[in-house]
């Protein structure tokens, strides 16, 4: 049930982040929050699902790189995510970056409320 939870509340992090980067970057550009939102749940699936075994295969660049090789997995996935969706673009890698590091501290955020215990 706390490993729901958890996953529930990181994916919110995720759909919120996404969102507050279509609205605030100017290198990230949608035509209305729904396709951002779109984009916030398809990529807190694919953080889920493809995230584990990209950074597992991926494991000895991370090493080298002291985890920055994680980031760019992460604003690969952002970028693959825009572009599935239709409605949502991205300038150029940089921008997925930076969209790949807010998102990962609005997940990391939100995955603390997931750890908090129901008193």
């Amino acid at each position: 049930m706390r490993l729901m939870r958890k996953i529930l509340w990181k994916s919110l992090g995720t759909i919120g982040a996404v969102m507050a980067c279509a609205y605030y970057l100017p290198g990230v550009h949608t035509v209305g929050w729904e396709q951002a939102a779109a984009v916030g749940v398809l990529l807190a699936v694919a953080y889920l699902l493809f995230r584990p075994v990209a950074r597992i295969l991926l494991g000895v660049f991370s090493i080298m790189t002291l985890g920055l090789m994680g980031i760019v997995i992460d604003a690969a996935l952002f970028m693959a995510c825009a572009g599935y969706i239709e409605g949502l673009t991205v300038d150029n890698f940089g921008w997925a970056l930076g969209c790949a590091v807010i998102v990962n501290a609005a997940r990391m955020v939100f995955g603390l409320f997931g750890k908090m215990s129901r008193a």
